[in-house]
């Protein structure tokens, strides 16, 4: 799993694994998820930092195992710690 934080754009993508996107649905509407071509998530694009990401609702939603489940909360949560050391552009 890799974190890859745009300040300037005000956006973070967290890259579940490297299988090509197939096709990108809305989770909410902050959050978008890129898709593989049988469905399994790829990876997951925050549009407006500080968004909440609903970890919980997005493994239910697309049946993430319970390891990978719990690094995005690690992931998240390391997020939501550089982002309070690190001003977003306006």
């Amino acid at each position: 799993m890799e974190l890859t934080v745009d300040t300037d754009a005000g956006a973070a993508y967290v890259r579940l694994n490297e299988a090509a996107v197939a096709r990108t649905e809305r989770f909410r509407e902050s959050v978008l998820v890129d898709l593989d071509a049988v469905g399994a998530p790829v990876g997951i694009e925050i549009l407006a930092l500080p968004a909440a990401v609903d970890v919980d609702g997005l493994a239910d939603r697309y049946s993430l195992p319970g390891a990978v489940r719990a690094e995005l909360r690690l992931v998240l949560g390391d997020l939501v710690g550089m982002l309070r050391q690190l001003p977003l552009a306006d």
